[in-house]
């Protein structure tokens, strides 16, 4: 659905968009992307092989900017058999599963038995999958302290202007910045939202326990080609775009439901700003701009 929320928005505003699975990028990475200026990843964007994860990383070091409006990206590795995909999710086992020299573990674990060794995805879109779902927590916007930032240029927020989005912006999975050597160099904060009480992921991938955890929206760029990439963290950041989508509320009479509705808190203008604004730095640019923008 998240992919849906994305792409009206962009036709909308008449970028040119063209679609892709992953399982594309795996077979086929380098000869799809070479022709492109960005690469946006959409979502819960959890299951990645490491011919897809090469791919992208391949692309931004030839100046393929990358944008992840999405949250525990590149977290589990698979691999393929034909069609089917698999995973053994190694990590939350004390010895090596998969038959097949292959790792199916998460790409952050470090431990001697996966055999490809650590490789955090932070280091990919500068943070990593910490909260658990499912969150339907408020994005706090702090114009104060990241307003004179250019990417929020043309939004109050650049204004000095401070508040909390509608719920379920920050949510239903989102990501940390973590001090692991792996973050990209010059990592920029957009924001900063703490909350308590957070079901957080505590190890490589297998224990999680209460805790107060930190979201923020953040941008790098690449030392080498100066490819831009924009972490947006959350799963649900095409919510702030387009306000007809599901409706993931827990407390809902209904927890199976996957009705798709207009969402009365609408979307945030400040929001679709400064996506248009990091959009523009990676040189793309948009056909019919809206009038509010």
């Amino acid at each position: 659905m998240y992919e849906r929320h994305f792409y009206c928005w962009a036709l909308t505003h008449g970028y040119t968009v063209d679609l892709c699975s992953n399982r594309d990028l795996h077979r086929c990475g380098r000869e799809l992307l070479d022709p492109y200026r960005c690469c946006v990843f959409v979502g819960h964007d959890e299951y990645w092989t490491y011919g897809q994860r090469d791919a992208i990383e391949r692309a931004r070091r030839r100046g393929v900017h990358l944008n992840f409006w999405s949250a525990n990206e590149a977290y589990w590795a698979v691999r393929f058999e034909g069609r089917t995909m698999i995973c053994y999710k190694e990590t939350q086992s004390v010895k090596k599963m998969d038959r097949h020299d292959a790792w199916t573990g998460t790409f952050r674990d470090s431990r001697a038995i996966n055999p490809r060794g650590s490789r955090p995805e932070n280091a990919l879109s500068g943070h990593m999958f910490v909260a658990n779902a499912q969150r339907v927590d408020s994005l706090f916007v702090d114009g104060e302290r990241f307003g004179r930032h250019r990417a929020w240029r043309n939004t109050s927020v650049a204004e000095g202007l401070s508040y909390y989005t509608p719920k379920g912006v920050l949510g239903h999975e989102w990501d940390e910045v973590v001090d692991n050597g792996w973050s990209p160099a010059y990592l920029q904060k957009l924001s900063s939202t703490t909350i308590d009480n957070v079901q957080c992921l505590r190890d490589v991938g297998a224990v999680f326990d209460s805790c107060s955890a930190t979201h923020n929206l953040v941008l790098s760029r690449h030392e080498e080609s100066g490819a831009w990439t924009f972490g947006a963290g959350t799963v649900q950041w095409s919510w702030a775009l387009d306000d007809t989508h599901d409706v993931n509320d827990p407390q809902r009479q209904n927890k199976y439901s996957i009705r798709v509705e207009k969402d009365t808190a609408g979307v945030v203008r400040d929001l679709q700003q400064l996506t248009v604004n990091v959009f523009q730095m990676q040189g793309v640019l948009p056909a019919t701009l809206d009038a509010s923008l």
